[in-house]
Parts: C-alpha cells; sequence; structure tokens
C-alpha cells in the first residue's frame, strides 16, 4: 500500500507538470504570433519570440513589418526591425520604402533606409521616385510654329527627360565626399 501511494503521488506530480506545460504553452502562442516567428526561422532571416510579442503588444502590425524585414534581408539590404518599426510608428509606408530599398539596390543605385524614409514622411512616393531614376521620363512637346516678317518659318519642339536625383530630394548632399 505504501508503494501505492508512492506511484499515485508520483502520477500526480507528472500531471501537475503536464498541466503547468500546457498553461505555460498556451500564454506562449497567446502572445507571440507563432507563424510569424516559424516564418522567420524557416526564412534564415530569425526574429526573436519575444520580440514579436513585444511589437504585438505595442499594437503595431506584426506581419506587416516581419514580413517586409524579411523580404529586405534576403534581398541583402542591411536594415534594422527598429528602424522598420520606427518608421511605422511615425506614419511611414514600409511597403514602398522597402521595396524601393530592394530595386534601388537590384540597379546599383545608392539610397539609404534613412534617406528613403525621410522622403517618405516628406509625402514623397520614393518608389516611383527610384523608378524614374532607373526609366527616366521623356516629354515631347508639341511642335510650335511661328513665321517671321520675311516670311521664315520656324518650328520649335522641345524633349525634356525627366530623372530624380534622389540625394538631392533627401538633402544629401554628395559634395566634398
Amino acid at each position: 500500500s505504501i508503494s501505492m501511494i508512492g506511484a499515485s503521488a508520483t502520477l500526480y506530480v507528472w500531471l501537475g507538470i503536464l498541466a503547468v506545460l500546457i498553461v505555460l504553452i498556451s500564454v506562449f502562442i497567446g502572445v507571440v504570433p507563432v507563424g510569424i516567428w516559424l516564418k522567420s526561422i524557416i526564412s534564415g532571416v530569425y526574429i526573436g519570440a519575444f520580440r514579436l510579442a513585444g511589437m504585438k503588444m505595442r499594437k503595431v502590425d506584426v506581419a506587416l513589418i516581419a514580413n517586409y524585414y524579411i523580404n529586405a534581408k534576403k534581398a541583402g539590404i542591411d536594415i534594422s526591425l527598429d528602424k522598420l518599426e520606427r518608421h511605422y510608428v511615425a506614419g511611414g509606408n514600409i511597403v514602398k520604402v522597402v521595396d524601393s530599398l530592394i530595386i534601388a539596390a537590384g540597379s546599383g543605385i545608392e539610397l539609404s533606409f534613412d534617406n528613403a524614409a525621410t522622403m517618405d514622411l516628406a509625402n514623397e512616393d520614393v518608389l516611383n521616385l527610384v523608378k524614374t531614376n532607373i526609366n527616366p521620363t521623356i516629354i515631347n512637346t508639341n511642335p510650335i510654329h511661328a513665321v517671321a516678317l520675311d516670311g521664315i518659318e520656324v518650328i520649335l519642339s522641345a524633349r525634356v527627360t525627366l530623372k530624380a536625383d534622389l540625394n538631392k530630394l533627401s538633402g544629401v548632399s554628395n559634395d566634398g565626399i
């Protein structure tokens, strides 16, 4: 009978440990966005579970920030999760900023996150500016006809190429570098 009491006590201890584990796992799943956490692990761009839980508690769009952080890292863009979260909280457009950084890096254009974020917060369409820098817009004007007093006709048309200078738009100067 003594061995029976010891066996049932051991069973109750194991059931208690199992109950505590179930509660801890339930709390973990409730606090941490597990799907995003697993996606970051699988993609090779690890984002800590407590980091994601903190973002969730600060009421930021965890999925948006984490997904674009992973995209940037996969594209070779050196960016911090803090900067992305700060830009989001400031009202910036994470999608356009990260996409513009990826396109700029792929085209050999030097564009830092700080410059892209500054342009974005100044209500500039940074993605469109990067695209315009890569493929300039060409505007052809309609011809203007004029006739001089001596009867000579002058036909004038202009071709204007618009190319965004990202350094001037972001307030960065390369003078003296």
